[in-house]
Formats: C-alpha cells, sequence, structure tokens
C-alpha cells in the first residue's frame, strides 16, 4: 500500500509540472512596467502604465514572485493607446519588438531603440503621431511586413547608421543597403517635389502613403512599382498632383502625370487627389489593379477601347458619380471593382443598355442611361451660335465656342453642349 501511495504521489508531481502556467502567472510589474517571463534568464516588456512620460527600460529586473533576475530581451507591447508617454529608451539587451510594439503611442516624440535590435513586427510604429525622426541601428536586420511608419504624420527624417548592413537612408528616406529598393519616404516630409535616385529599380508598397507632394519623378531604371502581390500601391493615400516617368523607362510610362504600362495599354495610376473629371485615352484597353483606388475624381470616362478591369480598380471612389463606358460590351470586371464607390449614375452607348443592366457589376449602378449616338444631335450649328461646354458634373471645359466647332479636339467622353447632350467618340 504504501509503494502504491509512493507510486501516486510520484505520478500526481509529475502531472502537476507538466501543467503549463498561465499568462498571467508569467507577468510580473516593476517600476510600472509589465513585463512577461519568455524562458529561464529572460523576459519581454509586456505593457507601461499611462502616466508614465519618459521611459527607460532596464536591462535587467528582479522578480519579487520567484526571488529571480531577468534580461530584458525583448518588446511584446509597449503601450495600448497611450497619450502621455514623450520618449522612450530601450537597452541594449533588447534584440526584438514584436508586431504593433510601439503602436498607438501618440504622444511619443523620441524612441531609441538602442544598439543590439534585430527585428522589429509589423505596423510596429503605426500611429506614432508625434514621433519626428527615428534612428535604426546598425544591428538591425529585418523590418517585417509591408508597411512601415504609417500614420506617423509628423516624421520627417528616417535614419539609417552606415555600419547597417541591411538598410540605408539618404535625405532621411528609407533604402536598402544598395540604394536599388525605395522603402519609404516619410509622410511628414516637407517638399514639392521628390525625385527618385537613379539607382533603384523597385519602390515598395505604401512607400508614400500620407505623402503630401506635387510632383514624383520615377527614373528610368524602376522595374517594379510595388509588390506583385498587391500591385501599385507604393502611391495609395498619397497626395501627389503628378508621377512623372522618365521616358527612357522600358516598363512604365506616364501621360499628364497619370501612371500607364509602356504602351499605354493599362492604366496604372491616377494620383488619388487628384479631383474633377478624367478621360482615359483610348490606346487602353484595361484598367489596372487600384488604378483609380480612394480617387477624389467625380466623373470618369471609359473609351470603346478598354475591356477589362482589374480588381480594387475603383475601390473606395467615394466621390465619383458619374462614369461614362463607351464600350457597347459591358467590360469584364474583377474583384470588388467598385466596393465603397457611390455608383450613381452610368452612361453606355445607345443599344446596350440591356447589356449593361444585367451584367455585374454594373446592373449595381443606381441610374444607368443610354447616350446620345450623334455628336451634335439636337444643337445647332449655324455660323452664328454661341455655345458653352460642360462635361456631365457641370465643369465648363470651353465657354463662347461656336457650336459647329464646339466638339473639336474634345477627348471622347460626354458633355453638355448648347444644353443637349454630346458624345464625342
Amino acid at each position: 500500500m504504501k509503494c502504491y501511495l509512493h507510486k501516486f504521489a510520484l505520478l500526481l508531481g509529475a502531472m502537476l509540472l507538466s501543467v503549463p502556467l498561465h499568462a498571467s502567472d508569467l507577468d510580473f510589474t516593476v517600476d510600472s512596467i509589465t513585463y512577461t517571463i519568455t524562458d529561464a534568464g529572460s523576459c519581454a516588456v509586456n505593457g507601461i502604465e499611462k502616466q508614465s512620460a519618459n521611459v527607460v527600460i532596464p536591462e535587467s529586473v528582479t522578480n519579487e514572485a520567484d526571488g529571480k533576475t531577468y534580461t530584458v530581451t525583448g518588446i511584446h507591447k509597449a503601450v495600448d493607446d497611450n497619450v502621455t508617454m514623450l520618449s522612450l529608451t530601450l537597452p541594449n539587451t533588447v534584440t526584438y519588438a514584436d508586431d504593433g510594439a510601439f503602436s498607438m503611442c501618440r504622444a511619443l516624440e523620441h524612441l531609441d531603440l538602442g544598439n543590439s535590435i534585430k527585428t522589429v513586427g509589423e505596423d510596429a510604429f503605426t500611429y506614432c503621431w508625434s514621433l519626428k525622426t527615428i534612428d535604426i541601428p546598425a544591428s538591425l536586420e529585418t523590418l517585417k511586413g509591408v508597411s512601415f511608419f504609417l500614420m506617423c504624420n509628423n516624421l520627417t527624417n528616417i535614419n539609417v547608421a552606415e555600419a547597417n548592413a541591411y538598410y540605408a537612408s539618404k535625405d532621411g528616406v528609407l533604402f536598402n543597403k544598395v540604394f536599388s529598393t525605395l522603402i519609404r519616404v516619410p509622410e511628414g516630409k516637407k517638399m514639392s517635389d521628390y525625385e527618385v535616385p537613379s539607382s533603384v529599380t523597385k519602390i515598395k508598397n505604401w512607400a508614400f502613403f500620407n505623402l503630401k507632394i506635387d510632383n514624383i519623378s520615377i527614373p528610368a531604371t524602376v522595374e517594379n512599382l510595388g509588390d506583385s502581390s498587391i500591385a501599385y500601391i507604393p502611391f495609395q493615400s498619397c497626395y501627389v498632383k503628378n508621377i512623372n516617368v522618365d521616358p527612357e523607362n522600358q516598363v512604365y510610362s506616364s501621360i499628364d502625370g497619370v501612371v500607364f504600362n509602356k504602351d499605354a495599354s493599362t492604366i496604372l495610376v491616377n494620383p488619388p487627389i487628384r479631383e474633377g473629371a478624367y478621360t482615359i485615352p483610348s490606346s487602353v484597353t484595361t484598367i489596372g489593379t487600384w488604378a483609380f483606388a480612394s480617387s477624389q475624381l467625380s466623373e470618369v470616362s471609359i473609351p470603346k477601347s478598354v475591356a477589362n478591369i482589374e480588381g480594387y480598380a475603383f475601390i473606395n471612389t467615394d466621390k465619383l458619380e458619374i462614369m461614362h463606358c463607351l464600350n457597347p460590351v459591358p467590360p469584364v470586371c474583377g474583384d470588388i471593382v467598385f466596393s465603397g464607390s457611390l455608383q450613381e449614375k452610368l452612361y453606355v452607348p445607345a443599344g446596350s443598355l440591356t447589356a449593361y443592366q444585367s451584367t455585374a457589376p454594373w446592373s449595381e449602378f443606381k441610374s444607368i442611361e443610354e447616350i446620345v449616338p450623334s455628336a451634335v444631335d439636337g444643337i445647332e450649328t449655324g455660323s452664328n451660335a454661341v455655345v458653352n461646354v460642360y462635361t456631365m458634373t457641370g465643369a465648363l471645359v470651353r465657354a463662347n465656342v461656336s457650336a459647329a466647332n464646339a466638339a473639336q479636339q474634345l477627348p471622347a467622353g460626354l458633355y453638355i453642349v448648347g444644353g443637349k447632350k454630346l458624345l464625342v467618340k
């Protein structure tokens, strides 16, 4: 019997030792900073009290509960929606910061990453509104994810230590080490023009996110705009007026500040900040992925030549009231082309109304109307007739012109001329 009880006691002890500790059993707090034990001798910061202003993380801390001293090697989460912390200094023992580690530190003005950090997780700095400068140490090897320093509205400089083997910076702009990939232009940088260096062959997604700028120049060397999985995202939510591509570029081209593929058969990027009406050139057969995403345009004219519209092309175009599609056969559309769009009025060629009404996503427009087939139908063309030419949203195109010449050299689209609808093919 004693032998049986002894064996049972040993078995029970082994079972208890095998039960994993709850997260709360691994957490302890010292001087308003919460730590999580990560292994026998290490811990990571898991929270900082909101009332803290200037925070210096120590290299090691002692847990009163077990009497052990742990080396601080990581940052799981610095704060959650902290509005008081002004500065944060990491010790040289920290080697990693997890996803979102410093996100929502909206008052943070200064961040010292130490000199041993190797990995920083995705969205680690998102919504650090007050951060003006960030210094990347020589030790950093990896910035995870596809987006960096998003919503850091006042960030003007990203400075990389010259000894860093993986990243580099020039004029506060972040690149890979050999300056062949442009990673991020800080969104708080004040400038009217930016010329991408001629060493660059690739521009990463979100590279110009939230940047307010008049002109961006793309050199002949650039072969990739964004990652292939999410094409042409470098300019999303960028307040740019014109994107100009070097004529010698063999992959891309630009017309009036709008980006196309080399032969202008695919429109790739229409600067999102542009307003008013835009007529797609008649050379275009495909509207590319994200081409008009988040556009502020109120009116777009699609030429007869367009047969395909790729996914997300007009996503979140909540100002787009009028669309003209001049192809009698509804263009084939990819995934959620018009998600987040108004889809108010659609004008289609005469005889194609039924086709558009029965084809998704065109059928989802609130109003679909056939346009006048004749270019001058109902317009007085006498030599004494003087008319004004307007877009369908009321923007004046020409004033006090002869009705006989009203349609000359107008881009393809639908207009109001002398009070009548005018279709220019």
